[in-house]
């Protein structure tokens, strides 16, 4: 932020889910916002890529530990713990649904959270595993062990952050916004 004040008025930080931000753009609430995924149905908005991630399962160091080598889906399907879910209006949570119905299959028992600190205390307490991004371990990078990460079996799930604006408004700043943003994830990844 420090960085592009120089180029406006003021700026505001608010966190929502990815169509949420996306409407408030549309109502002319925020200017800019960055959305887990291309939301490519949405018209009339210009997309910018900052950063793609993997993503990996998180499971409870203490159930991983019950079993040699890793996991399947069908280990997942039947580990007794449910799959904690971000909420599917998000980005995110599109992005999951989308890939577990590829998998031809659904775990039982929905828990759905709206953000990573949330999902990530529930797998440290053995609530249930999830599936995330593995850049969110620059963020939350201390689990004490309890934490037990792989890639996914058989399957490869990308995730992906854009910056979102009004299709042919503010080219200018909206580029120097994503050059920001780029560099910061090129220092997370």
């Amino acid at each position: 932020m420090k960085n592009l004040l120089p180029l406006a008025s003021g700026i505001t930080a608010t966190t929502s889910t990815s169509p949420q931000l996306l409407e408030s753009l549309q109502k002319r609430e925020i200017d800019l916002a960055f959305v887990t995924g291309a939301f490519s149905e949405v018209q009339g908005v210009a997309r910018a890529l900052i950063y793609e991630d993997d993503a990996v399962i998180v499971l409870p160091a203490d159930l991983a530990a019950q079993k040699k080598g890793p996991w399947s889906w069908d280990d997942l399907r039947f580990c007794g713990l449910p799959l904690i879910r971000f909420v599917r209006e998000g980005g995110g949570g599109r992005l999951n649904e989308s890939f577990i119905s590829t998998l031809g299959f659904d775990f039982p028992q929905r828990i759905e959270v709206d953000n990573d600190s949330t999902m990530l205390s529930l797998v440290e307490k053995g609530v249930g595993w999830a599936l995330v991004v593995s850049s969110v371990f620059q963020q939350y990078p201390d689990d004490n062990g309890r934490l037990y990460v792989q890639r996914l079996p058989n399957a490869q799930l990308k995730h992906a952050i854009y910056l979102i604006s009004r299709e042919r408004e503010m080219p200018e700043t909206v580029e120097a916004v994503a050059a920001e943003a780029r560099k910061i994830a090129l220092k997370v990844a």
